[in-house]
């Protein structure tokens, strides 16, 4: 096993404040790119292995969601590298962030099998010590998403149940602590969905009120998926049509709609019985399959949504 370097702690919290900035699409000067790459020459000058992971997974995150244009593969071969600093390392911690970040990348790219089964080894392994390593509360919030594209309503449940009953469970240090927060807003935020879908009203209800509660906290900039959620709410349980068009409209008009996001809702309104929202949502996950320059992405979408789209012909 390698020895952590004496001050290795307080150089990945240095990284992981940087990483903060980038969820928080904030400037810096220099900037983040080449604080990180000095991060990185300076972990392996002094052979702080975990160090070196942490940053290699921040530059990864750089390239996904912050550069001016995205690079999917740079950001895969740097979740890679951290994976393997992680495993060298012998970090649980690290290699189950670095096994959810590499599902979350491979769900982006409609790898949704790749996905999953990334999310069940960054479970798998963070449940081999104790306390748990963090890792996979993410794992277990992205899981939900995926079985929710595909009306798994059941599994998204128990996976939700899973996750709440393993939190408190989960080890949390100065330096994991905002991640364990974004981690309990993810479970919190995606749950409302899945307990819409089994019509637990009042547990949806709690568990917006409770991600709606630590974005703030957090300063998550998460406000468009607290909104569709609270529509959803309004639609759902007080059968409120008007509040749930005006969300759709307000959508199209900030963002140009909601694009292949709006499947889940498509699905869920589907299964709940709301016909009418489902098929206008459906239509603009429908369009925007057909910009897609990805065929099997477009093929996989087009499946998934098949039961809602209405084949306007008929």
């Amino acid at each position: 096993m390698v020895q952590p370097h004496p001050m290795e702690s307080i150089f990945v919290q240095q990284v992981e404040k940087l990483v903060e900035m980038i969820f928080r699409n904030e400037q810096s000067d220099p900037p983040i790119i080449e604080k990180l790459e000095k991060h990185l020459t300076h972990a392996q000058k002094l052979g702080a292995v975990s160090y070196e992971g942490e940053t290699y997974n921040a530059i990864a995150i750089w390239h996904m969601v912050y550069a001016d244009e995205p690079d999917e593969e740079q950001a895969f071969a740097y979740f890679e590298q951290a994976y393997d600093c992680a495993k060298k390392a012998e970090n649980i911690s690290l290699q189950t962030k670095m096994l959810n970040n590499l599902g979350s990348l491979a769900s982006q790219q409609y790898r949704q099998n790749d996905a999953l089964d990334y999310y069940r080894q960054s479970i798998e392994l963070a449940r081999t010590q104790t306390p748990y390593a963090m890792g996979m509360l993410f794992a277990i919030s992205n899981s939900i998403s995926i079985f929710l594209n595909h009306m798994q309503w059941d599994k998204a449940l128990e996976r939700v149940e899973f996750g709440l009953e393993i939190a408190p469970k989960v080890e949390v240090t100065p330096v994991t602590r905002n991640d364990y927060g974004r981690s309990i807003y993810f479970l919190r935020s995606t749950a409302v969905q899945v307990y819409l879908a089994h019509q637990q009203h009042k547990e949806a209800q709690e568990a917006l009120k409770l991600a709606e509660s630590l974005s703030a906290q957090l300063k998550i900039d998460n406000e468009q998926e607290l909104a569709q959620n609270r529509a959803l709410c309004q639609l759902v349980i007080d059968k409120d049509e008007d509040a749930f068009q005006t969300y759709l409209d307000s959508v199209t008009e900030e963002v140009d709609g909601l694009g292949t996001g709006g499947l889940q809702i498509a699905l869920l309104l589907h299964h709940l019985g709301f016909q009418k929202q489902a098929e206008s949502v459906a239509k603009q996950v429908r369009d925007a399959i057909q910009e897609l320059d990805n065929p099997q992405a477009q093929a996989q979408l087009t499946k998934l949504i098949a039961p809602v789209v209405v084949d306007e012909s008929a």
